[in-house]
């Protein structure tokens, strides 16, 4: 005999009925069998309360993370920021005073290179920093560059390792004049030229800034006499080994001198 389909959903029905019923009974009337399900429903809320917490705490997973990096992202800029503030700190502590006409301007080294010919630093200052063509670029060890061109937020710099630049540099112990330039060979030495054979030079005298220079005031530090040779029994040659190491470079000063465009405007004027 074939029954219709509602006589099952009767039947699930009043067995659902007859089984709440029952137990309901056995709630009423047993003490002890009212403790066991209380204990097992007890369990049942508890596994499935711990097993929500486990699948609420790992959808929240991804969300903890991004906030926890994000945060170590912060802690990392501002260790950076801290760094280079207190370097920079350092690095004026440690350059020479040059006067109230001058003004430094810490700046950090984001491009350098010491491989070619010539070669060129790019640093992370710029027009609204204070920053134009023609400034001197130093740290407290010697002289850097000079600024050759300047955008908004960047500067680019002319290397003292650049064999078509000339610096005017003179013997810290006499005055003696000389002029500097690299002969494209090692970065760690440089050379100066056109010194006079009258002059008193020996290994390990010192070289600094001559001040016949916009871009560089007197007695900027740049390196040590490391050997003297003849230049065609004219005057001497010096090789020199500098106080900066251009492999390291970070940290440098660019220098603001208040009268240097009146003095460029003379200079353009000879």
């Amino acid at each position: 005999m074939r029954r219709s389909p509602g006589y099952h959903i009767i039947a699930v029905l009043v067995f659902i009925l007859l089984e709440t019923i029952s137990v309901f009974l056995v709630y009423k009337k047993s003490l002890v069998q009212r403790s066991r399900m209380m204990y097992a429903v007890s369990s049942v809320t508890s596994f499935v309360s711990d097993r929500w917490s486990s699948v609420t705490g790992w959808l929240s997973l991804g969300r903890v993370n991004r906030a926890l990096a994000e945060e170590n992202a912060a802690l990392m800029s501002e260790n950076l920021f801290l760094r280079e503030t207190m370097n920079n700190m350092r690095a004026d502590a440690d350059t020479l005073t040059l006067g109230d006409d001058y003004k430094l301007i810490p700046s950090l080294v984001v491009v350098n290179s010491t491989g070619r010919q010539h070669n060129s630093i790019i640093l992370n200052k710029g027009e609204e920093d204070g920053i134009s063509e023609g400034m001197g670029v130093v740290t407290y060890r010697g002289i850097v560059g000079f600024v050759q061109s300047v955008t908004r937020h960047y500067s680019r710099v002319v290397s003292m390792l650049d064999t078509d630049s000339r610096f005017s540099v003179i013997l810290k112990k006499n005055g003696t004049f000389g002029s500097l330039a690299w002969d494209g060979k090692d970065p760690d030495y440089v050379m100066v030229y056109d010194v006079p054979l009258h002059t008193e030079v020996s290994v390990g005298d010192t070289l600094i800034s001559s001040g016949y220079s916009v871009m560089f005031p007197y007695g900027i530090p740049v390196g040590t006499v490391h050997s003297v040779s003849l230049n065609d029994g004219i005057n001497y040659e010096l090789q020199v080994e500098l106080f900066e190491s251009f492999h390291s470079l970070r940290y440098v000063n660019v220098i603001e001198f208040q009268g240097q465009k009146e003095l460029y405007g003379l200079v353009g004027e000879e």
